[in-house]
């Protein structure tokens, strides 16, 4: 049942179990809506037939039509009394009383558009009939215990009547909690600010206010936490609106709810709490927002950098509307405030949100000025080095970048740590993540050039020995070792050791699981049949796991430098793999320290049998930024060696090595120039043949 306009709603109805005289009134009713027109008796009596339905498809209809037509009467003054309602308010008010708490969830937010529609006409008289009630709802099903919430879905098992298993909502043990949240949400929107100025956050000793700023928000569910920041967020429009925007001790306790919301473990009640913190910063007034300032300012800033995109552009926004260009000011006045808060999200058993304080902390050694951040600098990297040995490689990813920035800006404070990040950054040259690898030897660059001999002493050190790795015996190489069979991050079972721990495998409960539908909701399975809430002992109890990482989604990290949760054995090839980006960082910052004997082990790598698909991609693809680095003349002495390799890898099986060898090839053509780099093909052995297979090659573009 599509319930996302009337249009959609109509047009659903007609395919499902209603009758033709159903099915009539609600196209009356739409075509009415479509007019604009509201003619009472014709309206009224379409209405009802909806309203009165059995089938819970028709009064969801009938309801959101219903709340849509209210918007075609003269709406009532708010200082108006109550009383002298049109038939159509009175029915849609009877109707909504009537399915405040009906069984189908779809039904009652269909309810929630009608409250709003109703308040928005008639605030006083709609708060009066509605608000009280709404608040007995929510204050009766909040507390349900577990043996409650069995109860309520073995009704549920009944009342279907159905052999077939049924996925259930996880709000379904508080029958009617949320939408009713939904409802008083609607009609606070609704009454808009005479909803304060007329007293009623007081109504029944101040509920609402604890609702937003304590029970609600701490709820264990996490869409009643959701819907409560949505109030939250409603409620700070109407108190800013109703009193100049002016902080008060209402504002306050928002304040504080709302920061915990900003800190919430799930995006969707990040977002809400994002949302009303938007509502908060851009109503109060600048000096009203001092007091609150080191609260909200480190958890703005950090969900800039949060993993889920619609929270990462959201706070973006509101930070510009917040601060405007003044952000920096900002942040450098609160300092004290942020760098705790960073530390601590660094920690966080999320890894999402681990991720996010690694990049905010990098973004502070690339914008703050040195004197704010300097006494900060050690706690910071201390933060940092403990992310280095997370389970989640994004999380080590950005760690491996921050500080790699820490260092640049900020060579002087960083020395105490330095030799332990030497340590790591070479020790994640041969990480099992490419970018990781990557991101490592941009690392160890910027340590270069911070510390310049003494930086380029270390990587010349190291850098030989990398390169020549690859040839070493790999023993947990599949037989074709040329094939590139191993990828980053996944290797084969017989190579890959884990933290991961071994399910036994039941026939019993594999037999089970195939006759289980796939929840969406919730990760377990909630059988209602026969009355009974089991869950399926595969998917139940087990640690989460989250996309986008081989990481746990919750658990703590170790404190050793091998504490991961995750990890294999390392690979030759990808020692040498890191090594070429390393190669790529040296000679940016200086050319004439790549030498021939470094260039003959690039060859040596690419002609090596060791040398999987990803290491050749990778040789090819650095060569382009190595070339400008060295220049023309550095670079034209190493062709002749490197020539024949990328020309044949040009007919290679795999597209990814095709595909970068070509674009090395056309990169050549034109930082050399075209007759050039011909010219250097045609004197190599069998050079024809090599400049014809360029020339047949549909990967490269001569013209």
């Amino acid at each position: 049942m599509d319930l996302t306009s009337c249009t959609s709603a109509v047009r659903s109805l007609r395919r499902r179990e209603a009758s033709a005289s159903e099915v009539d009134a609600a196209e009356a009713l739409l075509a009415a809506l479509d007019q604009g027109t509201c003619e009472p008796s014709s309206t009224y009596d379409a209405l009802a037939t909806l309203l009165t339905a059995n089938q819970w498809e028709c009064r969801a209809t009938g309801l959101l039509v219903g709340g849509a037509l209210l918007g075609l009467e003269e709406p009532a003054g708010h200082n108006e009394p109550a009383g002298g309602e049109t038939n159509l308010v009175q029915l849609l008010s009877e109707s909504a009383q009537t399915n405040l708490e009906d069984r189908e969830p779809r039904v009652r937010s269909c309810v929630v558009k009608v409250l709003e529609a109703l308040a928005h006409r008639d605030g006083p008289a709609t708060w009066a009939r509605f608000g009280s009630v709404l608040c007995d709802i929510v204050d009766k099903n909040f507390d349900l215990d577990e043996s409650e919430r069995a109860t309520t879905q073995a009704e549920l098992a009944v009342q279907t009547s159905t052999a077939v298993p049924m996925l259930v909502h996880e709000t379904i043990g508080w029958k009617a909690l949320e939408t009713s949240m939904r409802g008083l949400e609607a009609l606070v929107r609704g009454y808009g600010e005479a909803f304060v100025r007329d007293g009623h956050t007081l109504d029944r000793d101040g509920f609402l206010l604890s609702l937003v700023s304590d029970r609600a928000l701490v709820h264990q569910n996490r869409y009643v936490r959701e819907v409560g920041y949505d109030l939250c967020g409603v409620l700070v429009e109407a108190i800013l609106a109703g009193n100049g925007g002016q902080s008060d001790e209402q504002i306050q306790a928002m304040v504080q709810a709302i920061a915990r919301g900003l800190s919430d473990n799930w995006s969707q009640v990040r977002y809400a709490a994002s949302v009303a913190v938007r509502k908060l910063m851009t109503g109060l007034q600048s000096e009203a927002r001092t007091p609150h300032m080191d609260l909200l300012v480190p958890r703005m800033c950090l969900n800039r950098y949060y993993l889920a995109m619609g929270v990462r552009l959201y706070s973006q926004e509101t930070w510009t509307l917040s601060f405007g260009e003044g952000g920096v000011a900002v942040v450098c006045a609160h300092i004290g405030p942020v760098v705790d808060f960073y530390c601590a999200q660094s920690a966080a058993d999320n890894h999402g949100v681990r991720e996010a304080a690694c990049h905010s902390i990098a973004e502070l050694a690339t914008k703050i000025p040195r004197d704010a951040l300097s006494p900060h600098i050690d706690k910071l990297l201390k933060a940092l080095l403990d992310c280095f040995r997370d389970d989640s490689w994004p999380v080590r990813d950005a760690a491996c970048v921050a500080s790699g920035d820490f260092v640049r800006s900020f060579p002087d404070e960083s020395r105490p740590q330095i030799d332990e990040l030497y340590t790591l950054w070479f020790s994640h040259l041969s990480d099992n993540i490419w970018s990781v690898r990557e991101d490592s030897a941009v690392a160890l660059g910027n340590a270069a050039r911070a510390y310049q001999e003494e930086g380029v002493a270390r990587i010349m050190e190291k850098l030989p020995g990398l390169l020549e790795r690859v040839h070493a015996p790999d023993p947990h190489a599949n037989h074709d070792h040329g094939s590139g069979d191993s990828s980053d991050g996944c290797s084969s079972p017989k190579s890959t050791s884990s933290s991961i721990p071994e399910r036994p495998s039941s026939p019993r409960v594999m037999a089970g699981a195939e006759s289980q539908p796939v929840s969406v909701v919730s990760g377990s399975l909630v059988d209602l049949r026969e009355g009974r809430a089991k869950a399926d002992p595969m998917h139940s109890e087990q640690q989460l796991f989250s996309c986008g990482s081989l990481a746990p989604k919750l658990k703590r990290r170790g404190v050793g430098c091998m504490d991961h949760g995750y990890s294999r054995p390392k690979r030759p090839w990808e020692e040498t793999d890191g090594a070429i980006y390393l190669l790529r960082e040296l000679a940016a910052y200086d050319a004439s320290k790549v030498d021939a004997s470094m260039m003959d082990a690039v060859q040596r790598a690419l002609e090596s049998s060791q040398a999987t698909r990803e290491l050749r991609v990778t040789i090819f693809k650095q060569l382009v930024p190595l070339s400008q680095s060295l220049g023309k003349r550095g670079f034209k002495r190493y062709l002749e060696g490197l020539l024949p390799l990328m020309i044949r890898s040009l007919a290679d099986e795999n597209q990814l090595v095709a595909t970068a060898s070509a674009d090395l090839v056309m990169h050549l053509i034109r930082f050399l120039g075209p007759n050039i780099f011909r010219g250097r093909v045609e004197m190599l052995l069998n050079g024809s043949n090599l400049w014809q297979a360029i020339e047949r090659s549909p990967l490269v573009t001569l013209a």
